[in-house]
């Protein structure tokens, strides 16, 4: 899965009930960059932000699955890919449990898989540096993916009824 890109936007309620005739337009001007929506991409990073705050590279599991990949799943005509919808009061359980972790606490918690799940072997020495410091890259990476996540989901104007549409593009 990791060639897959995901893309979150806000979305009306209007335009959420008016399902994937509606959505698609949307998710495709925001990943062409001609919109300028509240929206947030992920490109590949999205597994392993998602085992940062699970635990697991593909959990659903709310309030903090619901962050990357969980919601309503809406089925596309294209083989293996995902349209994901999150109602308002499903944005305001992420915002607050979002808001109530800390990128320390998500390390000590799921620090160690992240990381493990980068930890190769190097099949020269001019690649041994490059191994040796990806930990330490994955796991600021992660610190910014948790950044974007809080700031994006905080952005939302739920009180209005705004909610979440996630698409993941690419083949998985």
């Amino acid at each position: 899965m990791m060639n897959a890109e995901l893309c979150l936007v806000e979305v009306s309620g209007s335009e959420m009930s008016g399902g994937v005739a509606v959505l698609e337009p949307i998710l495709a001007s925001v990943r062409d960059g001609v919109s300028e929506r509240l929206s947030r991409g992920f490109a590949s990073s999205w597994p392993t932000l998602n085992l940062f705050l699970t635990g697991d590279q593909y959990s659903t599991f709310p309030p903090l699955g619901n962050a990357i990949l969980g919601g309503k799943t809406i089925a596309l005509n294209e083989p293996m890919q995902l349209l994901m919808l999150l109602k308002s009061r499903e944005v305001v359980m992420v915002r607050e449990e979002l808001s109530g972790v800390t990128f320390e606490q998500l390390s000590v918690r799921n620090g160690e898989q992240v990381v493990g799940q980068f930890e190769h072997s190097y099949p020269n020495d001019s690649m041994r540096e490059f191994v040796e410091a990806v930990p330490g890259r994955v796991l600021e990476s992660m610190r910014d993916g948790l950044s974007a996540l809080q700031g994006f989901y905080n952005a939302i104007r739920v009180e209005e009824g705004f909610c979440v549409a996630k698409r993941l593009y690419g083949h998985l």
